[in-house]
C-alpha cells in the first residue's frame, strides 16, 4: 500500500496511508508552529503520489513550492494565479470561471488572493467553491489556508456568510465529486464549527491561546478517546514547532499519534523575516506550458462569457447602441442577435434566481424548525404542559373573511386575481399574550399582514408588511414594533426575512372585507417618502411600469439632473428599500414595487 512519507527520518520517518488525503482533515495550530509547512509537505506527497492539488493562499506564502528547498533548482511545476509571484492574472470576479480552468487544466494549482480585500476574497472564493463543485469529477486535494477568514464562526458581512455558505457545502458534499479539503488555521476559535465538526482528520500543532485550546478541546471530544483528549491537552501548549498531534476516527483510516514532519523539499516561502538575516531569492524556478494554458483559458473564458447574464445584457445594449447610430431600424441579423442574447439572458437569469430561491427556502425551513421548537418551550413553561402545533391554514384569494367589528379595506380591485398561496409551515404553538394590547404601530402591523393575506400573501416580507403600515421597514422602529409582537406570540417568522400573523394574532387583526388594490398599495409606500425629489421619482417609476428605465429617462421625467448628487440622494431611498435596483445607467422596480399578486 503506498505511504505518505510525511515524517522525519531522523525521527521515526513516521508515515500515513494515501487513503488519508481523502479525508477531509482541520489543521489546528498557533502562528509559527509550523501548520503551513505541513501543508507544504503534504502538498509535494501529492504531486510524489501524482495526486492533483491546488491551494487557496490568501497571504502569498505557497509559490516557494516552484523552487527546491535551497532555491537552487526547480520544486513543483505549479501553476500560480494571482498574486506577487502570477504566472497568469486572476481577475477579482472569475471565481466560478477559474474553477472551471483548473478542471480542465488538471496540473497543480495556487490560488493567490493575497492583493484583494477581505470582501473580494470571500466573494470570489464563493464562486469558486459553488462552480468547482458543480464541474468537478476526479481527484482533487485542496489545501484551504487561512480557512478562517471565508469559514468565519461569526459572520459580520455578506460576503462572508456567501463563503461560509459555499465552504460548509463543500466540506459537507465536496467528497461526492472528488474534492477533498484540507482546511488549515491558526484562529482555531474563530473557524466554523460545523466546518471543523464535519472534518474526520485533526492535525494539532502548538496551541496557548485559551480559546483556541477549547475549540481543539471540543473537535477532539467528538472524535477521539477521553484518554486520547488528556493526553492532547497535556502537551499542546509545548509541542515543538513542525510536529503535530495526527488524530483519526475514520473507519478506514483509524490512527492517534505524535508526529514530527519531515523538512520541506520545496522553498520556504512563508517564513518570517528576521533582523540580521538576508532573505533568500531562489534562482530556479519550475514552470508550466503556459502557452497551452492560455488557450485552453480563453476557450473557457469565452464559454463562461457566453453564458453570462451581464456579458448578455452588455451585448444587448451594443447591438440597440449600433442600430441606433445607423439611423433606422436593425437589420433582421440584428434582430436575430438581439432576440437570442435577450433569451440567453433571461434563461441565466431564471437559472441563478432558481438557485438562490432554493438556497433561501432550505435556510427559511431551518430558522422556522428553530422558532418552532422555541415556542413550544415558552408555551410549556407558561402552561405547565407541550401544546400541540396548530395547524397550517390554506388560503384562498375568494375566501371571505369574518368581520370582527372592526374598519374594512378600500375598495375591490377590478382584475383578476393569480392563484392562492399555501402556508407552507405551521405557525408556533399558541403562546398566551397575558394580556397584551398592541400599540397604534403594531395593531397596523397585524392590519397590514391580514391586507396581505387577503389576497394569497399570508407570509409577506418585512418590507411588503412596513409598506402597507407606512413604517420605514429599513429603520429600528419598524424591529421594534415588530418584537413585542413575536414575544406574545401574535407573529412569527416562517422564514428569514419575513412575517406571518398566529392564530391569536389573527385574532386581534383587522381583516379586510375586499381586497386591496395596486394604487392603495403604492400610496402606502409613498406615504414612507421623506421628500419632495423622492416622491417625484416614485412617481415616474410607476407611472412607467415594471420594465426598467434609463437614468436620463427618470431625470427627464422628474426635470433632476441624472449626473449631480441632488439625483443620487434623491433616488438613494428607494433603492434603500428595496423598491429599485441600480446599474450600468439603469433603474429596475423590483418587485416588492410591483407585487405579481398586485399587477
Amino acid at each position: 500500500m503506498k505511504k505518505l512519507a510525511i515524517g522525519d527520518p531522523e525521527q521515526n520517518g513516521a508515515t500515513l496511508p494515501l487513503k488519508m488525503l481523502e479525508l477531509r482533515s482541520v489543521t489546528l495550530g498557533s502562528s509559527g508552529s509550523g501548520k503551513t509547512t505541513g501543508g507544504r509537505v503534504l502538498a509535494e506527497e501529492c504531486y510524489e503520489q501524482g495526486v492533483p492539488f491546488g491551494v487557496i493562499d490568501l497571504k502569498g506564502d505557497w509559490w516557494g513550492l516552484k523552487s527546491s528547498a535551497d532555491g537552487k533548482s526547480a520544486g513543483i511545476p505549479v501553476v500560480i494565479f494571482g498574486g506577487d509571484h502570477a504566472d497568469l492574472p486572476l481577475d477579482e470576479r472569475g471565481g466560478a470561471a477559474l474553477a472551471e480552468i483548473v478542471v480542465d487544466i488538471r496540473q497543480p494549482f495556487i490560488i493567490d488572493l493575497e492583493n484583494l480585500s477581505r470582501a473580494k476574497q470571500c466573494t470570489f472564493l464563493a464562486d469558486f467553491f459553488d462552480r468547482l463543485y458543480d464541474v468537478n469529477r476526479e481527484p482533487l486535494v485542496l489545501f484551504c489556508d487561512e480557512v478562517d477568514r471565508y469559514a468565519p464562526q461569526k459572520s459580520m458581512t455578506a460576503e462572508a456568510i456567501k463563503s461560509l455558505s459555499a465552504t460548509e457545502d463543500l466540506a459537507k458534499r465536496g467528497r461526492k465529486h472528488g474534492i477533498f479539503p484540507k482546511f488549515i488555521t491558526q484562529r482555531n476559535a474563530s473557524l466554523n464549527k460545523n466546518v471543523a465538526e464535519l472534518c474526520d482528520v485533526a492535525m494539532v500543532y502548538r496551541t496557548s491561546g485559551p480559546n483556541d485550546q477549547e475549540a481543539v478541546s471540543n473537535w477532539f471530544k467528538t472524535k477521539a478517546t477521553k484518554d486520547q483528549l488528556t493526553s492532547v491537552m497535556a502537551v499542546l501548549a509545548g509541542l515543538e514547532t513542525g510536529t503535530a498531534v495526527v488524530c483519526s476516527a475514520h473507519p478506514s483510516v483509524r490512527t492517534f499519534e505524535t508526529i514530527a514532519f519531515r523538512e520541506p523539499r520545496t522553498f520556504d516561502s512563508s517564513a518570517t523575516p528576521e533582523i540580521g538575516r538576508t532573505v533568500i531569492k531562489p534562482k530556479a524556478m519550475a514552470s508550466a506550458d503556459l502557452d497551452a494554458l492560455r488557450e485552453r483559458m480563453a476557450a473557457t473564458i469565452e464559454r463562461m462569457k457566453e453564458n453570462d447574464p451581464k456579458e448578455l445584457q452588455r451585448r444587448v445594449k451594443e447591438l440597440e447602441a449600433a442600430a441606433k447610430k445607423a439611423g433606422g431600424m436593425p437589420t433582421e441579423q440584428q434582430r436575430a442577435l438581439l432576440e437570442e442574447a435577450r433569451a440567453a439572458r433571461v434563461a441565466a437569469e431564471r437559472e441563478v434566481e432558481q438557485l438562490r430561491a432554493s438556497i433561501r427556502d432550505l435556510r427559511a425551513r431551518l430558522k422556522n424548525i428553530r422558532a418552532h421548537a422555541v415556542a413550544i418551550e415558552e408555551a410549556s413553561a407558561l402552561d405547565g404542559e407541550e401544546p400541540k402545533a396548530a395547524a397550517p391554514r390554506t388560503f384562498f384569494l375568494n375566501e371571505q373573511h369574518e368581520s370582527r367589528g372592526r374598519k374594512s379595506a378600500p375598495a375591490p380591485i377590478v382584475h383578476k386575481m393569480p392563484a392562492a398561496k399555501v402556508v407552507k409551515a405551521a405557525p408556533p404553538a399558541a403562546v398566551s399574550s397575558n394580556g397584551f394590547q398592541p400599540n397604534g404601530s403594531q395593531q397596523r402591523v397585524l392590519d397590514a399582514i391580514a391586507w396581505w393575506a387577503s389576497i394569497g400573501v399570508p407570509e409577506p416580507s418585512r418590507a411588503a408588511v412596513g409598506f402597507v403600515a407606512k413604517i420605514k421597514p429599513t429603520g429600528g422602529h419598524f424591529s421594534n414594533t415588530v418584537g413585542p409582537l413575536n414575544t406574545h406570540g401574535l407573529t412569527f417568522a416562517p422564514r428569514d426575512g419575513f412575517i406571518a400573523l398566529t392564530p391569536a394574532g389573527e385574532g386581534h387583526a383587522n381583516h379586510p372585507d375586499t381586497p386591496p388594490t395596486l394604487a392603495e398599495y403604492h400610496a402606502a409606500i409613498r406615504s414612507i417618502l421623506k421628500t419632495g425629489a423622492s416622491i417625484k421619482m416614485f412617481d415616474a417609476i410607476v407611472e412607467h411600469g415594471p420594465g426598467e428605465m434609463t437614468v436620463a429617462e427618470v431625470g427627464e421625467a422628474t426635470n433632476i439632473d441624472p449626473t449631480g448628487g441632488h439625483f443620487s440622494n434623491s433616488i438613494g431611498p428607494l433603492g434603500t428599500l428595496g423598491i429599485i435596483t441600480r446599474g450600468a445607467g439603469m433603474v429596475r422596480p423590483t418587485e416588492l414595487l410591483f407585487p405579481p399578486h398586485l399587477s
